[in-house]
């Protein structure tokens, strides 16, 4: 899926090179879209999704970890808890993490770059390898955040993130 990813944001990018895109908040939408779906959909990915799995499915016990008795970060805890809360489809809790983790950074690299689908594309080849490990894409996107904050001297927004 990663490849597929990686194919449609290429032609993505070359055609936004070639053409000149009239809306390109609407292309980087369907591109946000498709990579959410393909994302959100491939939770058996990666080296430690079951450790995740296992504990979206336990965290009635919300600071209590099924991995020899350490604790997640309590923001991650609180945060599977909230949405396990919601819903028991791990389905969905991936989709909604992988909307806000991409919808962070697909927001601060258009910011950034002035919606540059070549500065998606590049984001978009590396990223999605990486996605099993859901704390640490969550991390990513709060220090896009940060990056688009420092940049635009947005204070108050950075001592939140």
């Amino acid at each position: 899926m990663n490849e597929l990813i990686m194919f449609v944001a290429f032609i993505i990018a070359t055609l936004s090179i070639v053409l000149d895109f009239k809306k390109p908040k609407t292309v980087l939408f369907f591109l946000f879209c498709f990579v959410i779906f393909l994302e959100g959909t491939k939770w058996t990915m990666g080296v430690d999704w079951n450790s995740y799995y296992d504990y979206f499915y336990a965290v009635d016990e919300p600071f209590k970890s099924m991995q020899g008795g350490n604790l997640f970060e309590p923001g991650f805890v609180l945060y599977t808890y909230l949405i396990s809360s919601v819903t028991e489809n791990y389905s969905i809790y991936l989709l909604i993490t992988m909307a806000i983790v991409y919808g962070c950074i697909f927001y601060s690299t258009s910011k950034m770059t002035n919606n540059s689908f070549v500065a998606i594309f590049y984001l978009l080849t590396f990223i999605p390898w990486y996605s099993g490990a859901l704390r640490q894409m969550i991390a990513l996107a709060i220090f896009s955040l940060c990056i688009e904050s420092i940049i635009f001297r947005k204070y108050f927004k950075i001592m939140f993130l």
